[in-house]
């Protein structure tokens, strides 16, 4: 929970904040394609 903490508290949970940083555009595509690849 190091890498994950800076990210997450860009915009988006520490899921997927932690897998790319591209949640930073809009949370319609990132968090869908970030979500998805994790689970």
């Amino acid at each position: 929970m190091t890498g994950i903490e800076p990210v997450a508290g860009r915009r988006t949970s520490p899921a997927t904040g932690g897998i790319r940083p591209v949640d930073t555009r809009p949370p319609a595509r990132p968090q869908r394609t970030g979500a998805g690849r994790l689970k």
